[in-house]
């Protein structure tokens, strides 16, 4: 008598067990069917630190579902050192800012590539993506520390400073300054210094003390 009440405590166990299990996988489904089915993005990559060849960074998107994407980054070798995420076109999805270390015979670089993920899709939508007069130079680029404060209170766009450098006679100038803001989805010039005539008298003035 004991053991068959031990098997019919058991037996009432298991079955409560069924039924707690039951109730909770049906929670489940109902709470998967009113919520979006979301998988997260992981982002990896080939750069010149971890494969030790001249060639431009891959980026590698896992979006989830089997969906991979892969995107090759322009100039090399650069090194990805920091991966952040900023809603900047305002659709309450985080873009993923990428920001890579990049040298050449001129100076050193910080570059900032910026992606869209969504639909199981990515877009760039980094300042050279739409802007004509970035083409052709490799550009210095940071976020002006005040207007990310004003984009994030929603009161201005994101704004990015881009600088470029030139190397003659073994000295090195800033060649350009843009300012481009983002804003409505797209990329508009707000400003632009060109630094020739500082390079001109900089390269006089190194002549004259050379006594060239």
């Amino acid at each position: 008598m004991k053991n068959l009440r031990t098997v019919i405590s058991a037996l009432a166990a298991i079955l409560c067990a069924g039924a707690f299990f039951s109730i909770k996988g049906s929670s489940m489904a109902k709470a998967a069917e009113e919520a979006p089915e979301a998988f997260p993005s992981v982002i990896t990559w080939d750069d010149y630190q971890n494969t030790q060849k001249t060639e431009p960074t891959v980026l590698h998107f896992s979006l989830g579902e089997g969906t991979e994407i892969d995107v090759e980054l322009p100039y090399y070798p650069s090194v990805v050192k920091q991966i952040e995420f900023l809603d900047i076109n305002g659709d309450g999805t985080e873009e993923a800012l990428i920001y890579r270390y990049f040298a050449n015979t001129a100076t050193e670089y910080t570059l900032i590539d910026i992606f869209e993920i969504k639909d199981k899709t990515v877009r760039n939508l980094s300042p050279g993506t739409e802007l004509q007069e970035l083409s052709g130079n490799v550009w210095n680029m940071s976020f002006q520390e005040n207007a990310v404060e004003d984009f994030t209170k929603g009161e201005a766009g994101l704004v990015c400073r881009l600088e470029s450098y030139d190397k003659k006679y073994g000295i090195v100038f800033r060649d350009e300054t843009i300012l481009a803001e983002y804003r409505d989805e797209s990329w508009r010039i707000i400003g632009h210094v060109s630094w020739k005539v500082e390079q001109a008298a900089g390269l006089i003035k190194e002549c004259v003390m050379n006594g060239k």
